[in-house]
């Protein structure tokens, strides 16, 4: 009898030390959380009684050197086409039809109102009574291939250079906010509020760095 207290004893001697060192663990676990958590209180305390850095883009700027970019790539690209003299007559052919539907659509807006002329209202039919709409249709057929690569190859260049992950790489670490100047060139502040009359433009850095990146 007497050895099975001193057993039982033994157990639960055993156990409530076990059950001590788990609550140490915890405490120091919580300790731990606590201290991180000071720490973070802290950094956002530091901020709070910082000045918003920020800065502004002509975000309009930025995307013409982008198409330039893409506008210079896309027509490289084509120069290295292996066409036939076919291709290359329906190709031009096309070209032909789309500068004439440019011009159509251009034509009532710009030349009539500003020369006081009216278009007739009732224009006379294309040759073989086709619209301009169904002669493009069709010169596009025999060239839809050539078309629809060359349409994927643009959208790659498109997707490469992003005006506003470009920016984001260059503010890095530098601004908590950025603000388009587009507008300014209109006589229109892209700024509507700003507690600090100091502000950097960092168009051309952003410029630059696309310059340099596309140089690689």
């Amino acid at each position: 009898m007497k050895s099975l207290l001193l057993l039982a004893a033994c157990l639960l001697f055993v156990g409530c030390g076990k059950q001590t060192e788990a609550n140490r663990e915890t405490l120091s676990k919580l300790d731990g959380l606590k201290a991180q958590l000071d720490q973070v209180k802290g950094e956002l305390i530091a901020r709070q009684n910082q000045p918003v850095r920020w800065a502004t883009a002509n975000k309009r700027e930025i995307e013409s050197a982008i198409y330039e970019w893409i506008r210079v790539k896309t027509e490289a690209a084509k120069q290295q086409e292996i066409l036939t003299p076919k291709q290359r007559d329906d190709l031009h052919q096309l070209e032909v039809l789309q500068a004439k539907q440019s011009r159509s659509y251009q034509w009532p807006q710009m030349v009539g109102p500003r020369a006081g002329f009216q278009p007739p209202v009732n224009p006379q039919p294309d040759q073989d009574d086709e619209s301009l709409s169904e002669q493009l249709e069709r010169a596009r057929v025999p060239v839809t291939d050539i078309l629809e690569h060359r349409s994927q190859i643009e959208t790659q260049y498109h997707n490469q250079y992003k005006p506003e992950d470009l920016i984001a790489e260059y503010v890095k670490d530098r601004f908590d906010i950025v603000v388009d100047s587009s507008q300014a060139s209109f006589s229109e502040s892209g700024v509507l509020y700003s507690h600090s009359g100091e502000s950097l433009d960092i168009t051309a850095g952003v410029l630059k760095l696309f310059k340099d990146k596309t140089a690689q």
